[in-house]
């Protein structure tokens, strides 16, 4: 409901299959946060259903999510610590992909981001907290004293990201401003998806 626009058609998928070709490093750099993301996310759901069967019980949904997060991100971490004395071919995830669910969060990130530059709106959600309160609750574990590996392939991948993220919003406002996603954006069908949700009770974005 976010985010209103047209999927890429097969001439632009073509372009940027053509732009990454023979970028083996890009392509493995990919890969690997992926399989991060996706045992970082399958720790929080099952986070979700651990605290439901010791019948744990939290003041507010945002508090059950953060407290997720942080059990998710506990054996992200610790999966990279047990495995460092495994040889390259044996690990599971890879140390420099550390920081994969807080990119993961910037990712989210970027969606609220878009729909306030597009429809000067802000989502809000009752269940979960903001983007942005969920990465910087994710630094504060990652910096962590307990958990000791070597970090700097990490801190590169991740300065490499912010990168493309501050560029992307930057060239956001730019071509919004000079008209160049005008074709996109679609207010009214917006409102009515937002109408339809609220009054179906639905999340907007959730993990």
């Amino acid at each position: 409901m976010s985010i209103l626009g047209d999927i890429p058609n097969e001439k632009s998928n073509e372009a940027l299959l053509q732009i990454m070709q023979g970028d083996a490093q890009i392509m493995n750099l990919a890969s690997s946060c992926y399989w991060t993301v996706v045992i970082f996310s399958l720790a929080h759901e099952v986070a979700h259903s651990y605290f439901a069967s010791i019948g744990r019980k939290f003041s507010d949904r945002r508090k059950e999510e953060f407290e997720a997060d942080a059990v998710a991100y506990d054996i992200v971490l610790k999966i990279i610590i047990d495995q460092s004395r495994l040889e390259e071919q044996k690990r599971i995830i890879e140390d420099y992909t550390y920081l994969a669910p807080v990119m993961y969060m910037q990712f989210f990130d970027l969606f609220y981001y878009t729909d306030r530059v597009l429809y000067n709106k802000r989502i809000t959600t009752d269940t979960h907290p903001l983007p942005k309160d969920r990465i910087s609750h994710l630094f504060a574990i990652a910096n962590d004293d307990k958990y000791d590996f070597d970090t700097v392939d990490g801190n590169h991948l991740y300065s490499g990201f912010l990168d493309a993220y501050d560029e992307y919003r930057t060239q956001l406002i730019l071509k919004k401003e000079r008209g160049k996603l005008a074709k996109i954006i679609r207010t009214e069908e917006r409102e009515r998806r937002q109408r339809r949700d609220e009054q179906n009770g639905s999340q907007t974005i959730g993990l």
